[in-house]
């Protein structure tokens, strides 16, 4: 199982402890992926004139779905990335579990928490969704490089929700 590399910038992190990999920018570079638009357009239908109507809707209906399944990702993971990057989530993402913070700190990094968590959640399904209509052999290879980088993104990310 490998894990997820970390940013050149964190070259001071311990590699081997997920508590302590940097998860700042950790979904901007899924989002750089998904925003490449064009290697995520599928292509026309390469059909023989000949073809059944119900491989052309097939075909059709995939990439719409995929459309869509691609447009809410994007801003599933912009809302996430938003609060990873929020400056009160920080204290969140270095591992430390809630009694070493100050109890009149606790509700609110407890509600950061639960948001974080929802997000995470929200982003994961639309990968699962995702997931569905992708195909490895059809699609860009973009496609599943985000996939994969999301997937072990969130899964850092409840780690070290997890921690708290």
């Amino acid at each position: 199982m490998s894990q997820p590399t970390r940013p050149s910038g964190d070259a001071g992190a311990d590699a081997g402890n997920p508590s302590t990999r940097n998860t700042d920018s950790s979904f901007d570079g899924a989002l750089a992926l998904m925003d490449q638009t064009s290697d995520f357009a599928l292509p026309a239908p390469a059909l023989d004139p000949v073809s059944h109507e119900g491989e052309r809707l097939s075909s059709t209906w995939r990439k719409e779905c995929m459309d869509r399944v691609i447009d809410r990702l994007r801003v599933k993971t912009r809302t996430l990335n938003d609060l990873v990057r929020d400056r009160k989530t920080a204290p969140l993402l270095v591992g430390k579990h809630h009694s070493e913070f100050p109890p009149s700190e606790r509700a609110e990094l407890a509600e950061r928490v639960q948001a974080l968590r929802q997000a995470s959640q929200a982003v994961k399904n639309e990968v699962w969704e995702l997931k569905q209509v992708y195909d490895r052999d059809r699609d860009a290879p973009r496609i599943g490089e985000a996939i994969k980088k999301l997937t072990d993104q969130t899964s850092e990310l409840e780690f070290k929700l997890n921690l708290f």
